[in-house]
Parts: C-alpha cells; sequence; structure tokens
C-alpha cells in the first residue's frame, strides 16, 4: 500500500527530477514508483510550484491537497 507523501519527503533532489516531468499525470506516477500516492491535484500543484522556482510547499498546503484535516482551527470536527 502506498504511504501518504509527507512534506519531508520533497528533498531538493526529488524536486529537481519533479520538474523535468511534463504534467500531473507524469509527477503522479513519480511518486507512485517511489511508495507514495499522491492525487493528480497535489502532482499538479508541486509541477506548477518547482516549474515557478518555488522547491517548498508549506505543511498546509500539502495538508489541503493530500486530503489531511489541516490545522484544529480549520477543522470542523468536534
Amino acid at each position: 500500500m502506498a504511504k501518504k507523501l509527507q512534506i519531508e519527503n520533497l528533498t531538493p533532489e526529488i524536486l529537481a527530477e519533479v520538474k523535468d516531468l511534463a504534467n500531473e499525470e507524469e509527477v503522479v506516477a513519480y511518486f507512485a514508483k517511489k511508495g507514495y500516492e499522491v492525487s493528480p491535484e497535489l502532482g499538479k500543484r508541486i509541477l506548477d510550484g518547482v516549474k515557478a522556482g518555488n522547491t517548498e510547499l508549506t505543511e498546509e498546503e500539502l495538508e489541503k491537497v493530500s486530503g489531511g484535516c489541516g490545522s484544529s482551527k480549520n477543522s470542523t470536527r468536534s
């Protein structure tokens, strides 16, 4: 079973490799080969970010696109 991608997994080396990919489907496939489940939305955000020169996603950005609950102040859970 694939692991949830964590921000610590986005090393400069990985982001440099992602920068050469053509689209979010290739990003999803790239991370799947590394054992991580990445949604097409997250793949697009990662790819757009590295192509724009932003090589880091914040923990909050990663949580939003990977299905996490986010911080407790944004959570609707009681």
